[in-house]
């Protein structure tokens, strides 16, 4: 008898002990049968942390997801009574009849009115899902302003290397004669991002970019000088590098292939199609580059007994031209195809990939816009 009372005191003071232990933080909520529920279990539920791990955001849109991430922290530390108290009703078999109408959270005394019910055969699964419909809008949300901010940004940092651009390369064009400017074609009344169709040929959106082009012009006659260098082509190279790692490896959670984005077959076969279409052009402005450092020796007299002449050359790089606008329009029809299969997805951060494609386009175009 003396064991059996001893045993009970003993069981006695250790559910005391938890529930004054539970009681110490406000912020924890004792449900009863040593159960418990922390704001932060609550907030876990809740709110998209996971977004503020990745590590390619640019420092502005990081701090603008800091401050809606604290943003929902503090709703959900307001309505710390409501929650935790639908957390516990719902671990103890209560249902609420019309989710998310009972502003107190639970069945009576907490809530004086009849909107909950008592079921214990309920799906204790079914409060985890109510927060997952928050969770989810949160997300959206988040992701919608983080996509808007980092395209602009992209925008910003790319203007700025025009601009950079402009006033490194602009004064140093050395060269006089006829301008021979490179004009790319419309195709099916279409042009990439950043351009559009005006009488059969794409013209640029951006005046900034329009008046920081420097092109190469026929009829000259210049020697020693490096025109490759000299024109800026190596920058626009470093460019299309640049863009080319952003769009081929993003693993980023905002990419528009992300891992919490619900693939489509069709996604898959453009988005495939896109990224070997993106491979040729890479390889394609290699063997270009080659061709107008050859052409620049042959122009400055810079050559080995056994080198090509001129004429050869520049025959080269018209039909590598050719080829290059080529991959250039199936290039951009993928990328439409892309961009078309991610409409209905709103967890896909289009915005920052098409913001990507442009300034490759534009890039690329300045490159191919360097010829004899």
């Amino acid at each position: 008898m003396r064991k059996l009372l001893f045993l009970c005191i003993c069981l006695l003071n250790g559910a005391m002990s938890y529930s004054q232990a539970v009681q110490k933080n406000k912020y924890v909520k004792d449900c009863g049968n040593k159960t418990s529920v922390s704001l932060r279990d609550i907030q876990n539920e809740r709110i998209p942390y996971y977004l503020l791990d990745d590590q390619q955001l640019p420092s502005t849109c990081l701090a603008s997801l800091k401050k809606m991430i604290a943003g929902y922290e503090q709703e959900d530390k307001k309505d710390w009574n409501k929650l935790s108290n639908q957390y516990c009703s719902y671990k103890n078999n209560w249902v609420e009849i019309h989710p998310g109408k009972c502003e107190a959270g639970g069945p009576p005394p907490i809530c004086v009115k009849k909107h909950w019910i008592r079921n214990t055969s309920v799906d204790t699964t079914i409060w985890s899902k109510l927060q997952k419909e928050v969770f989810d809008l949160r997300e959206r949300n988040c992701k919608g302003a983080v996509c808007a901010c980092w395209a602009q940004e992209i925008d910003n940092e790319q203007s700025t290397n025009i601009k950079s651009y402009s006033q490194r390369y602009a004064p140093n064009a050395l060269f006089s004669g006829k301008k021979d400017k490179f004009v790319l074609e419309c195709f099916a009344g279409k042009c990439p991002d950043g351009y559009h169709c005006e009488n059969g040929n794409c013209i640029e959106d951006n005046l900034l970019l329009k008046n920081s082009l420097v092109i190469w012009q026929t009829n000259t006659v210049v020697n020693n000088v490096d025109r490759v260098k000299e024109i800026g082509i190596e920058y626009f190279l470093s460019k299309t590098t640049e863009l080319y790692n952003k769009l081929y490896n993003d693993n980023s959670a905002f990419s528009i292939g992300n891992k919490k984005s619900a693939e489509s077959e069709d996604f898959n076969v453009w988005k495939d199609a896109y990224n070997k279409k993106l491979d040729m052009i890479k390889n394609q402005i290699a063997v270009y580059h080659e061709l107008l450092v050859e052409y620049d020796a042959a122009a400055g007299k810079r050559m080995s007994p056994d080198s090509r002449g001129k004429s050869l050359i520049a025959a080269d790089i018209k039909g590598m031209q050719s080829e290059m606008v080529k991959t250039f329009k199936s290039f951009n029809i993928a990328y439409t195809e892309v961009v078309n299969t991610r409409a209905k997805c709103t967890n896909c951060c289009t915005s920052v990939f098409s913001a990507y494609h442009k300034w490759y386009c534009y890039y690329f175009v300045k490159i191919l816009s360097a010829h004899p």
